[in-house]
């Protein structure tokens, strides 16, 4: 497992701030360490005045999966609170992409993954423009796509 501080990469270039989502073998899948690293960087955003432009990616071939479903989490009376907390963080996480100050979120979703695409159009990201050669892939593009308020 990824010790929590390395599952989320941080670059700042000027204004940009380049947060990298760092669990490649497990195609940036969002874990409880991810959601807590990121709510974290972006809220570091929110209280820098010096960055206007976050920028999110994933490390390897993938933006991300999605969810990591790798380990299961039933639902008992022992672990009930847990799953609360994690439930509530995720929903928090996504309540901040949404409200980040005069801050534009842009991210890169492979071209054929259009699943991904439309989860994001759903979230309020439109596209702006393409990139060829994406990641390992220099046959296929990527969709930037930014977070329009």
């Amino acid at each position: 497992m990824t010790t929590p501080g390395y599952v989320l990469l941080s670059e700042t270039k000027g204004a940009v701030r380049l947060l990298t989502l760092n669990r490649p073998a497990k195609l940036n899948a969002i874990n409880a360490d991810l959601v807590h690293a990121l709510t974290d960087a972006l809220h570091a955003v929110q209280a820098d005045d010096d960055i206007s432009v976050v920028i999110l990616r994933g490390a390897g071939r993938a933006f991300s999966a999605g969810a990591d479903t790798s380990t299961p989490r039933p639902l008992t009376a022992e672990n009930r609170s847990n799953l609360i907390r994690h439930g509530d963080a995720n929903i928090a996480l996504t309540k901040l992409l949404g409200r980040i100050d005069s801050k534009y979120v842009f991210l890169e979703v492979r071209e054929s993954n259009k699943l991904a695409q439309n989860l994001y159009r759903k979230l309020g990201f439109g596209e702006i423009g393409r990139r060829e050669k994406y990641y390992d892939n220099p046959e296929e593009s990527a969709i930037v796509m930014r977070l329009s308020r």
